[in-house]
């Protein structure tokens, strides 16, 4: 099965200092990928045709996949062509200001050792508001993990909504 995305795609997993409610829960460790949609670049400059320059903007633009008229002869409208962008991708311990609990490292194996140089989730949370905007998620228990990430954004001061995201 081939996923078409139509809007940046979050996957991301998170370990928590105690086996508690997720509102209650302060993550240790945060990892995230995301995974855009392919878009359209379009450059018009001196070497574009009238025939792409005139298409350029229209609805056409976002239904053909080639300009037939082209007089170039370019395969896509020149010189536009499919951009896929790279993948954010980050992960990390957290410092999570409480004490992680046997029963949490028995389930994840994060000692408090681990995180005790590790950056605090406010120390990161500008950068999660920022690029879990207009997204869908994924993951392995992803509404815990959504629901603890909240309440971690909360407490560094920030509202983070999902809005209309699919999960």
């Amino acid at each position: 099965m081939i996923l078409t995305l139509t809007r940046p795609l979050v996957t991301f997993d998170v370990e928590t200092h105690d086996t508690v409610a997720p509102e209650l829960a302060r993550i240790v460790e945060f990892g995230f990928n995301i995974d855009y949609p392919l878009q359209w670049e379009v450059v018009l400059d001196e070497q574009t045709c009238a025939s792409c320059r005139a298409l350029h903007g229209t609805w056409a633009t976002l239904l053909l996949d080639h300009n037939p008229s082209c007089e170039r002869g370019e395969l896509l409208r020149c010189p536009a062509h499919v951009v896929q962008p790279p993948p954010k991708r980050w992960g990390g311990f957290i410092k999570p200001d409480l004490l992680i609990s046997p029963a949490a490292t028995a389930v994840h194996g994060i000692t408090n050792e681990m995180v005790a140089d590790a950056y605090r989730f406010r120390d990161i949370a500008s950068g999660i508001a920022r690029h879990f905007v207009d997204c869908d998620f994924c993951g392995y228990n992803v509404r815990f993990d959504i629901r603890c990430t909240a309440a971690e954004m909360q407490r560094a001061g920030y509202t983070w909504s999902q809005g209309n995201a699919r999960i």
